[in-house]
């Protein structure tokens, strides 16, 4: 259930929410795991931060300029071995605006995903936690009053079976809970049951025959339904080509819209034509929901400028949509120069009753976001100006449509960077960015210039 991974630009600085159950919950059960004799990996950054915004609120009038002082810390920790792999990734800052535009505050991000092997090649455990911020309206600019904490845990159990050679079997049980800080239509449970087949053709060939059965309640019952997979895949592992294609077929049964029916494809494919530089294409249709969207948009974890960047533009709520998705992606590094351009498209209807048009703004009960269009692309450049030093340009140019608004919205972003290595443990780096947004509703457009100055310190 993959989906296309878009980036979109925004400041840094993630939610942290005032009450972590279900991140708390999943730490829990790391500490709980038994330890292992593969030692971990810890890189952490301890850092300060100056950022100094001429219009902090990303309004069309009224700007107002804005300080803000952020001591922040970063991590990545790692874990292979036989019986644990683990990785997470995240970061917690605290925020105080010395002009008292928004309250002080603290935020982080969390992407934690950890398989524990209980039974050797018969039974497995998963434990996965997503955690970052999203909009509250996404018609509204993302400035630090429109933002919210949205947090996905997933854990369960997958059952191993080979029944003869070249051949396995996989049951994979699911719980989901999904949390919005401020839309609590989001808030919900998701329980999901899958059983696959695999088929292994030969040493580097592959192909699957699945079935997935997966059932969202939320707060609301009327935006409860059960989602119904069947579909075959075909996997192929070379050297220096991947490649992942699904077909097949989803039935959609909504509580209040009765039940609707869908081709569901996939296509995914990495290619590494030499060892500085990488091709990746993803291709995908068929119904999806925001639970989706905040997974996959927290992991991607393909380059260092994605990394430094937040897919802050997710519609949080409960409704399933029906949604068609692409992106390409090519990624360079050389002794002193880094490339990364990645074009993106994706197209998202509210799933409702074809009788129906849920985007008809003459009807009063229309969900007026239900179709939307979205496609841009981002350009990066690295230069190592020394053996210490490192430039970095970023453009990125993002279109929003919105059909039943007849609503367009045009964003820009340019962003120029300079970091320096004093030592083995500190550095500091200085960065320039430029966001604009020109958008068709009077009031919605805006400009912003900031700067941001830091010092770190890693490990």
């Amino acid at each position: 259930m993959a989906h296309a991974q878009k980036p979109t630009a925004s400041r840094c600085f993630p939610l942290l929410p005032p009450r972590l159950p279900r991140s708390v919950l999943a730490g829990a059960l790391w500490l709980a795991l038994p330890a292992s004799a593969v030692p971990a990996e810890l890189d952490y950054q301890l850092g300060l931060s100056l950022l100094r915004s001429d219009n902090i609120a990303l309004a069309s009038f009224n700007e107002k300029s804005e300080t803000v002082v952020s001591p922040n810390a970063r991590f990545e920790f790692q874990q292979r071995g036989p019986r644990v792999n683990a990785n997470a990734r995240g970061s917690v800052s605290y925020l105080e605006y010395l002009s008292n535009t928004f309250d002080n505050d603290v935020r982080g991000e969390l992407v934690g995903e950890m398989t524990w092997n209980v039974v050797p090649q018969r039974v497995d455990f998963v434990v996965n936690d997503y955690l970052n911020r999203q909009p509250v309206d996404v018609l509204t600019s993302f400035n630090p009053g429109n933002e919210q904490e949205v947090n996905v845990f997933i854990a369960g159990p997958t059952f191993h079976v080979r029944p003869r050679a070249g051949t396995r079997g996989q049951l994979d049980l699911r719980y989901a809970n999904s949390y919005a800080e401020d839309n609590k239509d989001f808030n919900g449970d998701h329980y999901n049951a899958a059983a696959r087949l695999v088929r292994d053709t030969s040493a580097t060939r592959s192909v699957s025959l699945n079935f997935e059965t997966t059932r969202s309640e939320y707060r609301d019952n009327e935006n409860d339904y059960t989602r119904n997979d069947a579909y075959v895949g075909y996997a192929l592992a070379l050297a220096s080509l991947e490649l992942t294609a699904t077909a097949g077929y989803s039935q959609l049964r909504l509580e209040r819209d009765g039940t609707l029916g869908e081709p569901m494809a996939s296509l995914g494919a990495g290619w590494t034509p030499t060892p500085r530089s990488r091709l990746t294409a993803v291709a995908r249709t068929g119904f999806s929901n925001a639970v989706q969207d905040v997974v996959n948009r927290s992991t991607d974890l393909s380059g260092s400028i994605l990394n430094e960047m937040s897919s802050n533009d997710v519609l949080v709520g409960p409704s399933a949509v029906r949604q068609h998705e692409a992106y390409f992606a090519y990624h360079f590094t050389g002794e002193r120069v880094g490339f990364h351009v990645q074009p993106y498209y994706q197209r998202s209807r509210l799933a409702t009753d074809d009788a129906a048009d849920p985007a008809d703004p003459a009807d009063p009960d229309a969900d007026l976001l239900a179709t939307r269009t979205n496609y841009g692309a981002l350009v990066s450049v690295d230069y190592q100006v020394s053996p210490r030093s490192t430039v970095t340009l970023l453009l990125a140019h993002d279109v929003n449509r919105y059909a039943a608004l007849d609503r367009k919205d045009l964003g820009y972003i340019a962003a120029f960077g300079f970091a320096n290595r004093m030592s083995r443990h500190w550095s500091w780096r200085a960065n320039l960015q430029h966001r604009r947004r020109n958008s068709a509703v009077a009031g919605a457009s805006y400009d912003e210039n900031s700067v941001v100055l830091s010092i770190v310190y890693l490990r």
